[in-house]
């Protein structure tokens, strides 16, 4: 009978940064390639569950990036025409050269949009509903857990197939870049 023991200890069984571990393993005459790729430490799912403590919308400077539809979703909401939606609730922020559509901010950091909680949570955009399965806060154990947010490890287990389709969500989201409206 063949043993795997010696070989698997060459594999890191705690995840790792690299794409692609290819491990040889020989048996008599045959040779099998065993591809490991790394699993993310969200495998098992996350726990997360929106206190809606404001902490994510307030306060600090920042941007809550709008896509063609979060703004007509969001005009509709609040009984606006697009047009106007756009100049009284939004900015115009340049990044990398690029003009792109975000909610704008009151003087004291707060999102336009809350008022002692947010008033749009039910059509809320794709940036804050994916919040906070974002690419950078996925990077790692340590980025999650280093999140400033209550309900980061709190409430419902958000298994990794929900977690994939935020951050497939917000790949095929495509912020809004000046032109016509």
């Amino acid at each position: 009978m063949h043993t795997f023991s010696g070989a698997l200890s060459l594999i890191p069984q705690n995840g790792c940064n690299v794409n692609r571990i290819f491990a040889l393993f020989t048996i008599g005459a045959f040779f099998f390639i065993l591809k490991v790729m790394p699993q993310s430490f969200y495998a098992r799912g996350l726990r997360f569950s929106c206190k809606r403590c404001s902490v994510c919308c307030r306060r600090d400077p920042g941007y809550v990036f709008l896509s063609r539809d979060d703004a007509g979703l969001l005009a509709s909401r609040l009984k606006m025409g697009y047009s106007s939606f756009v100049e009284r609730c939004c900015r115009w922020v340049t990044l990398n050269e690029k003009p792109l559509l975000s909610l704008r901010e009151t003087p004291a950091y707060d999102c336009v949009l809350w008022d002692r909680g947010c008033t749009v949570y039910q059509d809320r955009p794709v940036q804050c509903r994916t919040f906070p399965f974002w690419k950078a806060n996925l990077a790692s154990r340590e980025s999650w857990d280093a999140l400033d947010c209550p309900g980061v490890n709190e409430g419902e287990l958000r298994s990794a197939e929900y977690i994939d389709r935020c951050l497939a969500g917000m790949a095929d989201w495509k912020v809004l870049t000046r032109g016509p409206l």
